[in-house]
């Protein structure tokens, strides 16, 4: 019998299949949603974290264009000067090793090279803690630059003519016997866990035995030469 509606009404069940479905549906949503705002949390911290080594590095560069502009600016009036302020010198050292790039600053390095060795009669060393630590950094460039100068073909006299003369234990004599075996013996150290190696690798070939027929039956080269005289 017809009962005057055309449509028949869709039947819903309030059981708990629907109550099931919604609630599954609820924790799956809620799961989504965590982890978007995870995703979202570790994304800014990612961003916080990019940006603050670009400000560092940003900061930090244009500190050492600052000191490099500082580092050429006195370095004209050292070299202008008869009698080179030792104060100064030490100072000028200072920049160098904190601002010093391969890339950038090879020249400064071989600049620095060749003022320390005119001047290396005159310098005095006023804190022997500060000068030994700044001289075994110092060497450390000069053996790279050794190297690189090595496999580009350049000429490598001055880093080598700088690492023979303040490697020499004569350099030293107007320290106190104190200070003149602390630093040899904290220089040495250096030299052979780092120097030696960068040396060794510049002049190219394995280090040699020790036998006097073995030099003496081998063709030395003018580096290798200082290298056999001077760390053999």
């Amino acid at each position: 019998m017809f009962g005057g509606e055309y449509k028949s009404k869709p039947k819903v069940s309030l059981g708990g299949k629907s109550k099931k479905e919604k609630r599954s549906s609820l924790i799956h949503r809620n799961q989504t949603e965590r982890e978007k705002r995870e995703e979202h949390r570790r994304q800014i911290v990612s961003a916080l974290k990019i940006q603050a080594f670009l400000r560092g590095h940003w900061i930090r560069q244009r500190e050492y264009d600052v000191r490099r502009e500082d580092f050429d600016a006195i370095l004209v009036k050292l070299k202008a000067s008869q009698h080179p302020d030792i104060v100064t010198i030490h100072l000028l050292l200072s920049y160098l090793l904190f601002f010093y790039s391969n890339c950038k600053d090879s020249e400064r390095l071989i600049s620095m090279c060749q003022l320390l060795l005119k001047n290396s009669k005159n310098l005095t060393v006023l804190d022997h803690k500060r000068w030994t630590f700044q001289i075994k950094q110092f060497l450390c460039l000069c053996s790279r630059n050794l190297k690189e100068a090595v496999e580009t073909k350049r000429a490598f006299a001055i880093p080598l003519r700088t690492l023979e003369v303040f490697t020499s234990p004569t350099w030293y004599d107007h320290m106190t016997e104190y200070n003149r075996e602390e630093h040899a013996t904290s220089v040495s150290m250096h030299l052979a866990k780092h120097v030696f190696r960068e040396i060794g690798e510049s002049i190219g070939f394995p280090l040699p035995g020790l036998s006097i027929e073995h030099i003496a039956g081998s063709k030395i080269s003018p580096g290798r030469h200082f290298f056999l005289a001077h760390f053999l």
